[in-house]
């Protein structure tokens, strides 16, 4: 069955919209991971991707002042 014939347009966008912003905070994880952190891009799109989605597993701790303080604005925003 498929859904967004049923879906208003309005509704549409606002998921559109909704999807786009999560993948653009994932992406904007990744790069500050990736270079604040030193970590491969696996590792820094797992742990934007955790951090993002609120999972939090604290597998991958930041380990760096930078780091930290990255991720502290990052859930905060990530969260939102």
């Amino acid at each position: 069955m498929n859904l967004f014939p049923i879906i208003s347009k309005l509704t549409r966008r606002r998921l559109y919209y909704a999807l786009l912003t999560i993948f653009c905070m994932i992406g904007f994880g990744t790069l500050g991971f990736r270079f604040l952190e030193g970590w491969t891009w696996l590792e820094s799109v797992y742990m934007a991707t955790e951090t993002v989605t609120t999972v939090g597993y604290g597998d991958i701790p930041p380990k760096s002042e930078g780091g930290r303080i990255f991720a502290i604005f990052f859930m905060l925003l990530g969260g939102g």
